[in-house]
């Protein structure tokens, strides 16, 4: 599982399509669908801003999140 922390992402659908990923502290902000048609999603200590952050994902796991 790929690792992505302390970063951030703003915009239309930033991490499309990715799959066997872990988010950790990690701002989405403005924007639709950030994390959209992907699989194997966990997303700890993260804050979402934009609409819909997650569209069509098959298994995630959301812990500490805004």
């Amino acid at each position: 599982m790929q690792l992505i922390k302390d970063k951030q992402f703003g915009g239309e659908r930033p991490l499309f399509g990715t799959h066997d990923l872990h988010i950790d502290n990690v701002l989405i902000t403005e924007g639709e669908s950030a994390i959209k048609e992907c699989r194997n999603i966990k997303a700890t200590n993260c804050r979402f801003e934009g609409n819909y952050p997650f569209w069509h994902v098959h298994g995630f796991e959301i812990e500490n999140c805004y």
